[in-house]
C-alpha cells in the first residue's frame, strides 16, 4: 500500500470517527502533518513548520487534512508559508473519498502559490471556496523550493473554514 492510499484511509477514518464535531468550525493543522514524497529534497522541521534543507532539489510533500465536518457545505482553505526564494511554495488541494468498493475518487479543488522573495512576511495563499461533502478527506500536495542564499523556505500551516 503506498503512502497516499494509507493517508487517505487514515484521514477518512478520522473524519468518520469525529463526525459529531462542530460543523464548519475553523480548524488548522501544522505543516508537520505532511510527509515527504519521493527522494528529492531534504525534509526538516522547525517549530511546527516543514522546510527544505536541500541546496539543489525541490521537496515534495503530501499533507492529510481531516475536515471533521458533520454536515456538507461550502468551506474555504488556505496555507501559510515563508518563501524566501525566487521559486514559489505551491500547494494543490485535493478532495478524496474512499468508497467501500472501487477506486479512490480524487478531485483537485485548486492550486495556490506564494509570490516568492519575501524574507520578512508570512504569506497566506488561498485555495478559495469549494463544496465539501461529509466523509471526504482533504489532502494538499506541496512543493517547497531549496535553500535560497542560505535561507530556508517554510511551509507553516493549513486552515479550513
Amino acid at each position: 500500500m503506498n503512502i497516499r492510499n494509507m493517508l487517505v484511509k487514515m484521514a477518512t477514518v478520522s473524519v468518520l470517527a469525529l463526525s459529531g464535531a462542530n460543523a464548519h468550525a475553523s480548524i488548522g493543522f501544522p505543516a508537520t502533518i505532511c510527509q515527504k514524497v519521493g527522494t528529492l529534497g531534504t525534509y526538516s522541521t522547525y517549530k511546527g513548520s516543514v522546510s527544505n534543507g536541500s541546496t539543489t532539489d525541490t521537496l515534495t510533500v503530501t499533507c492529510p487534512l481531516p475536515s471533521y465536518f458533520s454536515t456538507a457545505g461550502w468551506v474555504s482553505a488556505y496555507f501559510q508559508a515563508f518563501d524566501r526564494s525566487s521559486s514559489n511554495v505551491t500547494c494543490t488541494l485535493r478532495k478524496q473519498s474512499v468508497p467501500y468498493s472501487g477506486d479512490i475518487d480524487d478531485t483537485a479543488v485548486g492550486t495556490a502559490s506564494t509570490t516568492g522573495n519575501d524574507s520578512s512576511h508570512v504569506q497566506s495563499p488561498s485555495f478559495g471556496s469549494f463544496y465539501l461533502d461529509t466523509g471526504v478527506a482533504l489532502f494538499a500536495d506541496c512543493t517547497i523550493p531549496p535553500l535560497s542564499n542560505g535561507w530556508y523556505n517554510h511551509l507553516i500551516a493549513f486552515y479550513i473554514n
